[in-house]
């Protein structure tokens, strides 16, 4: 028989993990208000103006997009549902709201739409972001360059996408013809 103890640990060990507070969500709100108040400049500076970010779309598929164009589609679609502009870009992208990218309002502010590789999702599952830095970038003093090799376009765009969710913005450099990541802090602070 169980003892009155044992059922009063299990109980309160069950309650411990219940109510600690997880963090569910990729971005913070202060980063995405500054965000957002760097959107507002104009012109914007370019780390706001070219750095893609991705949302989920209504099929599931992710969607490539900017920071201007999500308040473009702010401002077309969802200003009734969200106060302020950074609250809506704190759901689009951490990905708790799926965006209506065929919208005839708004499907213009998309330069790309892809699945996710099956491939890229089973490493990074296995190994976290760790794992996909060390299998397909170099290192440079905290600025991660893609080996593209022989990646295919959906094998990057896979990649680009869960170095965002873990706050690392994209940058193309075409004078090298590369493409780095950076974390996102070291740019917008």
């Amino acid at each position: 028989m169980i003892s009155i103890k044992k059922i009063i640990i299990i109980a309160l060990s069950f309650l411990s993990c219940c109510s600690s507070p997880k963090s569910n969500h990729y971005f913070d709100l202060p980063v995405l208000k500054k965000i957002a108040q760097l959107t507002s400049i104009l012109p914007p500076p370019p780390v706001i103006s070219f750095t893609p970010v991705y949302v989920v779309g209504t099929d599931d598929s992710i969607s490539e997009s900017g920071f201007v164009k999500l308040q473009n589609v702010y401002n077309a679609s969802y200003k009734n549902e969200y106060s302020a502009f950074y609250d809506f870009l704190f759901d689009a992208l951490n990905q708790k709201i799926k965006i209506d990218t065929k919208s005839p309002k708004t499907y213009l502010y998309y330069s790309q739409t892809f699945l996710i590789d099956p491939n890229i999702t089973r490493l990074y599952k296995e190994k976290g972001i760790k794992g996909l830095m060390d299998k397909y970038c170099l290192n440079r003093k905290g600025i991660y360059t893609l080996n593209r090799g022989a990646l295919t376009l959906n094998e990057i765009n896979s990649i680009s996408y869960y170095f965002f969710l873990n706050q690392y913005i994209r940058a193309d450099d075409d004078y090298e013809a590369t493409i780095n990541f950076k974390k996102i802090t070291s740019i917008i602070s």
